[in-house]
């Protein structure tokens, strides 16, 4: 058969994978249902209204700043004259690899040049509701920060993809999907060592006695995580949050220091829901995955780039260095095309945590308490629309949490406060 043929079925291969993987690794039926009445009479019309207020005006920088960064990306690496753009800068070196990691900085600077006003108008906003703590040196250090490692990133995964389709001219997409899905696992092991500390200073939580209690948590929980680190959020943020990221010997639950000015059960709380991702081994699942979609995409990628369509375009084939910012577009617009289904899966992941902090800490009523504080401090969207749930909730709302947490104490005969 022809390569493209071959690619075809290949593609149908990873992509039936990466579907029956999604299928039988995703907790379905997790996320409880919440009455409409819960959201007002857990926070009230006055918070309920002054979270809407808050989301209507920092909702359309996002958009727009989401909308804007697609469509630079689409022109520069689809469109003839962004193409050529493209080619004009990145053509005047010499080497290949040079060509491909400037083709990559041209799209991601333009990207991040275009949407930065929109950030700044973001920023903005977070500050006069309270939710921002940085000024803005640090503001730009980080978002530099940020570009920096995009570029570095993305130009030395392209850097390998083109390399492997000049040596492979034909078969190169089996390499490389290959590769791409061994790189996702990579990531996962190497992000929280060498990229989180770009962004936040992490030290070990001190001895006390809430420290205490977080080991032996863990320690009933039979979860092998030997750090729980505090990171310097308040720089940045008045938020509250935690995370576990990684996993075997970088798997590590970070709390924000915001969050330790709470009261210790809802620290408790949020770190029980962090153990149930590290016992549900959820890093590794969604790696997985991640893995399996990530080598569909790079083989649906080989059949764009090595199109009649594309050759018309200005792209000699996947071996081209301008063929970066075809691969980058391609991206972006999968990246915004795939946020329901990963919102969907990740809303159900988020919920078998839930569901294993009550089942560990056995307190509904602490649960309760971080969710109306999490909504509170964080000024969450506690009745968002349907897009905005089915494109960007990553966690259940506020309401459903707290509907878990009841339904968990109705079950189990322990009182909670109405």
């Amino acid at each position: 058969m022809s390569p493209r043929r071959v690619a075809w079925w290949w593609l149908g291969g990873f992509a039936l994978l990466a579907l029956a993987v999604m299928l039988v690794l995703t907790p379905w039926g997790g996320v409880a249902e919440a009455q409409d009445a819960l959201v007002g009479e857990a926070f009230g019309p006055d918070l309920v209204a002054r979270a809407n207020e808050f989301a209507a005006e920092v909702r359309p920088a996002t958009y727009a700043s989401l909308l804007l960064g697609l469509a630079v990306a689409l022109w520069l690496g689809l469109s003839r004259r962004g193409l050529r753009l493209v080619r004009r800068v990145s053509g005047r070196l010499r080497w290949w690899w040079l060509q491909v990691l400037v083709a990559v900085s041209v799209v991601t600077l333009a990207v991040w040049l275009v949407t930065l006003p929109l950030g700044v108008w973001r920023e903005v906003v977070l500050r006069r509701w309270g939710l921002s703590t940085q000024d803005w040196p640090g503001w730009l250090l980080d978002q530099a920060k940020g570009l920096g490692v995009t570029v570095v990133l993305a130009g030395l995964g392209l850097v390998l993809l083109v390399g492997i389709a000049r040596l492979w001219p034909r078969w190169w997409f089996v390499p490389a999907s290959l590769g791409a899905a061994g790189l996702v696992f990579v990531m996962s092991y190497v992000y929280p060592v060498v990229i989180e500390p770009v962004f936040n200073d992490f030290a070990p939580m001190e001895p006390g006695e809430l420290r205490t209690s977080l080991v032996e948590l863990a320690a009933d929980d039979g979860v092998p995580v030997d750090q729980v680190l505090v990171a310097d959020a308040s720089r940045r943020t008045t938020a509250l949050n935690a995370y576990v990221s990684g996993f075997g010997a970088t798997r590590r639950i970070v709390v924000y220091d915001t969050l330790l000015r709470e009261p210790d059960d809802e620290v408790r709380s949020v770190v029980a829901h962090e153990l149930g991702h590290a016992d549900n081994n959820d890093v590794l699942v969604g790696s997985t995955i991640g893995a399996a979609g990530t080598a569909a995409a790079v083989t649906a990628l080989a059949l764009i780039v090595s199109s009649d369509w594309l050759r018309r375009r200005g792209v000699d084939g996947p071996g081209d260095p301008v063929v970066a910012a075809t691969v980058l577009a391609l991206a972006t617009a999968l990246t915004v095309v795939g946020s329901p289904v990963e919102s969907l899966v990740s809303r159900e992941v988020e919920a078998r945590a839930d569901q294993h902090a009550l089942d560990l800490t056995r307190d509904p009523q602490g649960m309760i308490d971080v969710q109306e504080n999490l909504a509170v401090r964080n000024l969450a969207d506690l009745d968002p629309s349907w897009l905005e749930y089915t494109m960007f909730a990553t966690h259940p709302t506020a309401a459903q949490r707290i509907a878990m947490a009841q339904q968990w104490a109705s079950a189990h005969g322990v009182q909670v406060s109405p």
